[in-house]
Parts: C-alpha cells; sequence; structure tokens
C-alpha cells in the first residue's frame, strides 16, 4: 500500500512537471480533451431513424475504442463491430469506424467484411456527461481478400447513410 502511495507521488509530481513546461494553451488544449473524452465514454442504446428502427447498443471507451451490438446482426449474418473513434475538431462530436464480419445464413461460411463508419453528435449534458446522442452511420461491404481500411478498396455494396438517435445507458 505505501509503494503505491509512493508510485502515486512521484507519478503526480511528473505530471505537475511535464504540464508546468507546456503552453498554457496547450494546457488548455488537453484538459478539454480530457474533458470531452469523460463526457463521452461510456455504452448508449440508439434506434435507426428509418422504416427497421433496429436498435443497437454502441459502447465508446476513454482509450478511443469504439464496439458495437446490433439486434438484426443475428437475422442478417454479421457479427458484432469492434473499431476506434476520434473527436472532430473541437466539436462535441466524433467520427467511428467499426469492422465486422459476414456470414452465410445457411451454413456460416464467412461472405465478406463490413466498414462503418459512424457521425456522432452529442448533447444533454448532466453531471458533467453527455446523455443523448444523434448520428448517422454508413455500410460498406468489402470481399474478403480485400482490406477495408485501404483507402483504394471498393466496396461492392453500400447501405445508408442512416440516421439514428440514442441516450446513454445509466444505473439509475
Amino acid at each position: 500500500m505505501r509503494r503505491r502511495r509512493i508510485f502515486a507521488t512521484v507519478m503526480a509530481l511528473a505530471v505537475c512537471f511535464v504540464l508546468s513546461a507546456l503552453s498554457p494553451s496547450r494546457v488548455d488544449a488537453i484538459v478539454d480533451e480530457l474533458l470531452f473524452i469523460k463526457s463521452v465514454t461510456g455504452t448508449y442504446f440508439l434506434s435507426q431513424q428509418d422504416e427497421n428502427n433496429f436498435k443497437r447498443i454502441v459502447t465508446i471507451t476513454a482509450d478511443y475504442c469504439f464496439f458495437s451490438v446490433s439486434q438484426e446482426s443475428p437475422s442478417f449474418g454479421f457479427s458484432d463491430g469492434q473499431g476506434a473513434w476520434q473527436r472532430i475538431g473541437l466539436q462535441q462530436k466524433i467520427r467511428a469506424r467499426i469492422l465486422d464480419f459476414d456470414f452465410d445464413l445457411e451454413t456460416g461460411a464467412p461472405l465478406s467484411v463490413s466498414r462503418a463508419t459512424f457521425t456522432i453528435m452529442f448533447a444533454v449534458k448532466v453531471n458533467g456527461k453527455f446523455q443523448a446522442v444523434s448520428g448517422e452511420f454508413l455500410v460498406e461491404q468489402f470481399e474478403l481478400n480485400k482490406n477495408p481500411l485501404d483507402p483504394k478498396a471498393e466496396p461492392f455494396q453500400t447501405f445508408g447513410p442512416t440516421g439514428f438517435t440514442g441516450h446513454r445507458v445509466t444505473v439509475d
């Protein structure tokens, strides 16, 4: 326990030393980014704004990971998605990109890889955390022998963009 306190103290002093070497505007930018990360991280329940009204759960992590699971996954033969996110400028908005696998519903054989790109806007801040989201996503399907992260790769099929709204999942 004593070692942890010493380590925590040393780390706090190191952070203070590094921050003191930075310009005030750079410190403000770092603080703003950390506060933004804290305000958006969490799990959100989304409803598509189309005739299907499918539901989706997404999780945004502090280390810039993005996870998505959809109620339509079993019906359409695709896996949960995993990816990354980044803030768009200084706005209350992020862009996220996930990849998932697509399977034949009868045989379970892999068919393709999908790339979904989300744009998410945040609203209604309560106790430092955004409670509501809205935005859209676009899904692009690629052949298995194509790299969906290659900007030159051409999808063989595209869905969307599809709008959505949603709310943060909370304990109470």
